[in-house]
């Protein structure tokens, strides 16, 4: 079985199978993983060990349809003027640190940063982005807003090199459900 180094770690095709597997759902048995790769359960069980002591696997997380809990997926992605790197990496740290962002990164091309964030409404939106411009306001040049109404999370196809992959749609919908804080708490420490 041919094997391949990726970032100092020799992968398999049967590791590639599993963390393609993994990627889409972790909540799969042992056994389901063990059927799909044509592995024991052992053998399962040992190259996720392995994998996870090699620091490929850092952890698993679920896919929470937010939508469903009445929030809506708003981007906001902006252009950086006559800001120096220590003034990028305040509004960096600002995004992470102080806002309600839960995803901030770097870009290349016309913008240079963006966040995301899970708002009620639009205007809550909005009062992020005010409180971000109020701020930072001389060092934005072009910021660009969007409300999505399909958020598509896609297989990792590159792990297999295949064409065919799964999708899970988290789209705005008008059925949505009320959780307690209990399930609250329950959702934080499972997306840790």
């Amino acid at each position: 079985m041919e094997k391949e180094t990726v970032g100092g770690v020799r992968l398999d095709l049967k590791d590639k199978q599993l963390l393609f597997e993994l990627d889409f759902d972790a909540r799969q048995s042992v056994s389901q993983l063990a059927k799909k790769l044509r592995l024991s359960k052992q053998g399962v069980e040992y190259k996720m060990q392995r994998l996870t002591n090699e620091g490929v696997i850092t952890g698993y997380y679920p896919v929470v349809n937010m939508c469903r809990l009445g929030y809506k997926y708003c981007r906001l992605v902006f252009s950086l003027r006559n800001a120096d790197a220590k003034k990028e990496k305040e509004i960096l740290d600002y995004l992470k640190d102080e806002s309600s962002f839960f995803w901030v990164f770097s870009m290349q091309g016309i913008f240079d940063l963006g966040a995301v964030m899970w708002a009620k409404s639009a205007s809550e939106f909005e009062q992020e982005v005010e409180k971000l411009h109020s701020k930072f306001g001389p060092f934005i040049s072009r910021k660009n807003e969007t409300i999505a109404t399909d958020v598509v999370y896609l297989q990792s196809r590159y792990l297999l090199g295949t064409k065919e992959t799964d999708e899970i749609h988290v789209a705005e919908t008008s059925k949505t459900v009320e959780i307690d804080g209990l399930d609250k708490k329950i959702l934080e420490v499972l997306s840790e």
